[in-house]
């Protein structure tokens, strides 16, 4: 019983870590993005 709380508890930290570095790299390419239209919309005033 022990062992698989251990087990489940590991997978649940690296699902984790995999989780926060998606939503991380989204999160950056997003403001990536919106700079970018800033950018843009700089160049066309």
């Amino acid at each position: 019983m022990g062992n698989n709380f251990q087990n489940y508890e590991k997978f649940r930290k690296q699902t984790n870590h995999k989780f926060c570095q998606n939503a991380r790299k989204i999160w950056t390419w997003s403001i990536r993005k919106w700079t970018d239209l800033d950018r843009h919309s700089l160049y066309l005033k």
